[in-house]
């Protein structure tokens, strides 16, 4: 089942990815707190929460301009 919520997640990243290449740079942002979180002692639950909290705004960071130019 692990597995599975791997695969879910990938395959609505893929599609969006596809589209617009910003939400790349939220997912590797989010990606990358949460392994720093990890390497310096984190619980892996709350590493992933901060994770996706600092990515969330970095996303809303990133994908402002765009709104913009619509």
């Amino acid at each position: 089942m692990g597995v599975a919520l791997y695969a879910m997640f990938i395959g609505l990243l893929v599609p969006s990815v596809r589209s617009n290449m910003r939400i790349l740079w939220v997912a590797l942002l989010a990606m990358g707190v949460n392994y720093v979180c990890q390497r310096f002692g984190m619980n892996q639950g709350w590493a992933i929460v901060v994770g996706t909290l600092i990515g969330g705004a970095g996303g809303i960071w990133l994908l402002e301009d765009e709104e913009e130019e619509s």
